[in-house]
């Protein structure tokens, strides 16, 4: 009888390197569908790790070499691939509007001028983000590394079209996305992984994986709140129109706990999740609702600033997706309260709804085939961003 040999389990590293922590999550895909292995979390040794460019590659690589070492011994196995993405500060996403001017507007737009558009417009686009960069962050153009560039909508003369080949028109309106980061970071990154023996190493900005999931068209503002930095996504009818960054996360909260109370960071991350989970006296909770008061301020304000930059028309959102490790805190929750909505545009039916990884997962293999041994991470906001990079490329 011939021997039927069994195809290969493929082992999938997700490595998902923020600003105050390295996430680690394993899965095994075979022919019947995903299984969680494993998963780990290590959170850098001080504040303030990606403050600046000038991180310390030391601190970096032995966080994400213990984060790994840990997911592997968990799962009992070493995986082929890596899906990674990094700190929002460096890897960054933006949305830039590019327009073209034809000059023979009663021609049908041929497979090959569209190609000609597309290649000027995408280098247009690259030019006008490296020169902000150069002025915002003194890094050079030749230093950049566009990973990732795509046309989002589409205007010829003012109607939107869902391709601009085969039609007829003047001008034409595109809304183009790109995702870029230092070269040095990535080369860096990318070769300590493949010195750790990884070959196959994928780079992923959490946006390629939100894009996907916003199926739905609705018009959500998402709070992507990590350690020094909090990513704002406003969607309009399931489509993402702005992207930004606000320089402050949860790490201002553990600052603050840490300053005041005399702690060190790891001693300030633990009381203020303890305190995120109601588990303190109600003595200790008031008390620390008190020193984090004025952080949550500070966390406000400049929330408040981004969000009248990028949407300056005042348009109302119904909804406000909020997740990453700063999201569990009651402080941070309290911009869906009347206040809040007043400052920020949202309607007065606004909701807030923290976006776990299990919302995520169901898209992929349905609730009822959820592991249970992944259920914990599942309802844990820190992993969302994780699984967002798993669902781009896993998405049915």
């Amino acid at each position: 009888m011939r021997r039927v040999l069994r195809k290969k389990e493929e082992t999938i590293l997700v490595l998902d390197i923020g600003t105050e922590a390295v996430k680690a999550l394993i899965f095994a895909k075979n022919k019947e569908g995903f299984n969680f292995l494993a998963n780990s979390l290590e959170y850098f040794e001080r504040f303030g790790t990606f403050n600046t460019f000038s991180f310390e590659r030391e601190v970096l690589e032995r966080t994400v070499s213990k984060a790994i070492t840990q997911a592997e011994n968990r799962a009992g196995r070493k995986p082929e691939k890596i899906l990674m993405t990094l700190p929002p500060n460096i890897f960054k996403a933006r949305i830039v509007f590019q327009t073209h001017t034809r000059k023979d507007p009663q021609k049908l737009i041929t497979e090959s001028e569209g190609k000609e558009i597309l290649k000027l417009l995408f280098e247009k686009s690259k030019k006008e983000i490296a020169r902000a960069i150069l002025t915002e962050q003194g890094i050079s153009p030749k230093d950049i590394r566009f990973l990732y560039q795509k046309i989002f909508q589409i205007k010829i003369d003012g109607y939107q079209v869902p391709d601009f080949k085969g039609y007829r028109g003047k001008n034409i309106d595109f809304n183009i996305l790109s995702a870029f980061l230092p070269k040095s970071y990535s080369e860096g990154i990318e070769n300590f992984l493949r010195n750790l023996g990884f070959k196959d190493i994928k780079l992923i900005n959490q946006i390629e994986g939100l894009i996907l999931y916003l199926k739905e068209k609705k018009d959500i503002i998402f709070l992507d709140i990590g350690g020094i930095t909090t990513q704002i996504f406003l969607t309009k009818a399931g489509t993402i129109e702005k992207i930004e960054e606000a320089a402050a996360g949860g790490e201002i909260f553990s600052q603050s706990l840490s300053e005041r109370l005399g702690l060190t960071s790891q001693e300030a991350r633990i009381l203020k999740e303890r305190y995120a989970k109601n588990e303190l006296t109600a003595e200790s909770q008031s008390r620390i609702k008190e020193i984090l008061s004025f952080a949550f301020s500070n966390w406000h304000n400049l929330l408040k600033d981004k969000l009248k930059k990028i949407n300056p028309t005042g348009f109302l959102f119904p909804d406000i997706w909020i997740f990453g490790g700063g999201s569990m805190l009651p402080e941070i929750k309290k911009i869906s309260e009347k206040e809040s909505r007043e400052n920020f545009s949202f309607s007065n039916k606004s909701s807030l709804k923290i976006f776990y990884p299990k919302d995520i997962v169901k898209k992929i293999v349905g609730e009822a085939a959820i592991d249970g041994k992944a259920l914990k991470s599942l309802s844990n906001p820190q992993y969302t961003t994780s699984f967002l990079i798993f669902y781009n490329t896993y998405a049915p």
